[in-house]
């Protein structure tokens, strides 16, 4: 009975230490979920503050880019009435060179001022399609600087 009685004793010292044991374990371990938690908050704050601040970064890099296409619209308007205007100058001037052709000349010619107004008209013309190629690859090429810029500060 003694026996018994000490291997009861035994098995509830054992049963109550297991007990115990799993409070105290379990307390830590709350503590530490408690603490994971925190810092899988604080990481994804960091995150979204990061992100917010790349978004507002590519918004100012793409708003800059279409100030930067209205101002090369606006001097692409402005040049090309300066050009109609050197246009009509170089036409008035053939105008009044005359159109007499060689004596002799089996078809009608062009004369030298008809000639040089026509190579005018297509230079300029040339000179403001090129222009504009090049004012959309250097608002690109900035806009793509500006947004690389951003991501990495």
């Amino acid at each position: 009975m003694h026996r018994n009685l000490i291997i009861a004793l035994i098995a509830a010292a054992f049963v109550s230490g297991w007990v115990s044991n799993g409070w105290r374990l379990k307390g830590e371990m709350n503590k530490r979920e408690a603490a994971q938690a925190e810092a899988a908050t604080a990481a994804i704050k960091k995150v979204r503050e990061e992100d917010n601040r790349r978004t507002n970064a590519l918004l100012e890099t793409l708003n800059a880019a279409h100030a930067d296409l209205a101002r090369a619209l606006s001097d692409r308007d402005s040049a090309r009435a300066a050009s109609d205007v050197l246009q009509q100058r170089a036409r008035d001037l053939a105008a009044s060179c005359g159109r007499a052709a060689p004596a002799g000349a089996g078809k009608a010619t062009a004369s030298a001022g008809d000639l040089l107004a026509d190579m005018l008209v297509r230079v300029d013309e040339a000179a403001g399609s090129i222009a504009a190629h090049a004012d959309r690859a250097v608002i690109a090429g900035r806009a793509c600087e500006r947004a690389y810029d951003s991501l990495g500060k």
